[in-house]
């Protein structure tokens, strides 16, 4: 195994830190895991590869990197319209064509990497991370629609009216989406990430807090 690079040296932090939110104030994980700050590595990337003319890349939060995993991470604490679901698609085009570049070098740890979409569609994952009490269940957006659509999960649109003439319609359709979900066992991917399993990574989630520290725990973490 080679030696780790500076630059992945240099970007060392925890999930914990890596999942704080500065507008809020407030983290979203309490895990001391070791990852790397993929921010932190855009940073470098941008000041020393790319042009101060170019448009500066998008990133994900974290990159776990051990000889188990490879894994982006993205924290978003907030809530998520369309105009941010776009955003979070945007970083990943962006952080995997940064990590193709060959001045990034992941063979220190994976022996076998190679810098193409090949590779991370059968050795990488991607995990999302929501705050489940910021997202909107009634109002999915047009991304999470149309991912759902394709993953054969369907929900019959409440009128107006009858929303009016009885509440219990919309309640009684956010139980049925979170049963729905807890028999799937994370299997429904949401904000139309669903697409990028398969083509750009090997796995996909999309997690509340909880359920991500329920799978850490899974991947004997903590």
């Amino acid at each position: 195994m080679t030696k780790m690079p500076s630059y992945f040296r240099d970007c060392r932090t925890t999930l914990h830190k890596a999942s704080y939110d500065s507008d809020q104030k407030e983290y979203m994980c309490d895990s001391p895991m070791q990852i790397f700050n993929f921010d932190g590595l855009k940073k470098w990337y941008v000041k020393n590869h790319m042009s101060k003319q170019a448009p500066k890349p998008c990133s994900n939060d974290a990159l776990w990197l051990d000889v188990d995993h490879a894994v982006f991470i993205e924290f978003k604490n907030g809530q998520i319209d369309e105009k941010e679901n776009n955003k979070i698609i945007f970083k990943v085009y962006d952080s995997l064509l940064m990590l193709f570049d060959d001045k990034f070098d992941l063979s220190y740890c994976h022996a076998d990497f190679k810098q193409n979409i090949s590779y991370t569609r059968a050795h990488m994952d991607y995990i999302l991370v929501y705050n489940a009490d910021k997202y909107d269940e009634e109002h999915h957006t047009p991304q999470t629609e149309k991912g759902l659509k394709r993953q054969g999960v369907q929900f019959p649109k409440l009128e107006e009216n009858s929303k009016r003439q009885n509440p219990q319609n919309s309640k009684s359709r956010t139980a049925i989406y979170k049963a729905v979900r807890a028999l799937g066992k994370r299997n429904f991917i949401l904000f139309g990430l669903d697409r990028f399993k398969g083509y750009l990574f090997r796995q996909v989630y999309t997690m509340n807090q909880s359920e991500f520290e329920q799978y850490l725990q899974e991947q004997g973490v903590t």
